[in-house]
């Protein structure tokens, strides 16, 4: 939902963005907005990814349930600034998150031991 501008000045300003082969963004997808999974369809179709494959982090209930639309793991992460961590982990599993995150700095752990 990010225009191209800011998501491009963000993952440059942190040096990541050259890590990113395809980016989606809202003027990719128009008005078809999350939970719309377009903007996943679309990253999928760039990356010849298929969808089984695919993870999707996402920390709202838009995002997961645009992962499941879409046919890809949705991965939830919770925000630091959440309230209430738990409740929006309820909600998130609920949405159809395979796993949910409470510390983003864990995910590569968690996506190695996924992979083993």
């Amino acid at each position: 939902g990010r225009p191209k501008e800011e998501a491009e000045f963000f993952l440059k300003k942190n040096g990541i963005y050259d890590l990113f082969e395809t980016i989606i963004c809202k003027e990719d997808v128009g008005p078809d907005e999350k939970p719309d999974p377009l903007g996943i369809i679309l990253a999928l179709k760039e990356l010849a990814e298929i969808p089984s494959r695919a993870i999707y982090l996402g920390d709202t209930v838009d995002d997961m349930t645009a992962s499941t639309s879409a046919g890809v793991i949705g991965l939830g992460v919770i925000p630091t600034y959440a309230a209430d961590k738990e409740k929006l982990e309820n909600l998130l599993f609920s949405k159809g998150a395979k796993f949910v995150l409470r510390d983003i700095n864990k995910l590569i752990e968690v996506l190695d031991a996924k992979a083993s």
